[in-house]
Formats: structure tokens, C-alpha cells, sequence
């Protein structure tokens, strides 16, 4: 049986070794056959490394895009100032780039005015 001097690379694939008493074992083995130890590393329990997100996070971003929708008229009227938003960022760069061009617009009106 091999023993942790053995290379990592010499295990072949599909083989790991285990952590407690360095038998090879199955890469997918939770549970050593040798020692009837936990192989497997920890999971995380964090919500950031799971993909879950705060329901207070969902909640308020919830709260904004219905506050957005509503203050624009609908949903349709929402979803058309969006579609415009991504054509303008599509041609010009990024949402910074707008509005720096928006602020150089307005400050040219005003000169003229």
C-alpha cells in the first residue's frame, strides 16, 4: 500500500491521498476505507462562497428596481430606458463614460444659454 512518500504526481488519476494515513484512496472517497477518516475538506458555510445572497440584499435591490419601474412609468417604459442605457454603453464604454459625456453636454448648453 502506498504511503505519503509517494509522489502526488505518481498517484495516477482518480486517486488522492489521505490527509490522516496517507493510504491511496479514491479522488471522490468522503471517508478512507483504511481509517474510517474524513478525507474530504470542509465546506464552507459562507453565503458569499455558496452563491447565496442576504435576504436583505435581495430585499432592498428588490425595492429599487420597483421604485425605479414605477417612477419611469411602468415596466415597459423601465425596460426601454434600460435597452437605451446598454446601446448607449455598447457604443460609448462604460456607464462612467456617459455621464461624463452627459456632464459635458450640459455644461456646453449652459455656456451657451
Amino acid at each position: 500500500m502506498a504511503k505519503k512518500s509517494a509522489a502526488k504526481g505518481s498517484l495516477g488519476r482518480g486517486r488522492k491521498l489521505c490527509r490522516h494515513c496517507g493510504e491511496v484512496v479514491a479522488a471522490r472517497a468522503v471517508v478512507c476505507p483504511h481509517c474510517n477518516k474524513v478525507t474530504a475538506k470542509k465546506i464552507s458555510k459562507s453565503p458569499r462562497t455558496r452563491g447565496h445572497v442576504p435576504a436583505a440584499k435581495v430585499t432592498a435591490e428588490l425595492t429599487e428596481v420597483a421604485e425605479f419601474v414605477k417612477a419611469h412609468g411602468g415596466f415597459e417604459q423601465a425596460a426601454k430606458i434600460l435597452e437605451d442605457v446598454h446601446k448607449l454603453t455598447t457604443k460609448v464604454g462604460s456607464i462612467d463614460d456617459v455621464k461624463t459625456i452627459v456632464t459635458e453636454v450640459k455644461d456646453v448648453v449652459e455656456a451657451f444659454k
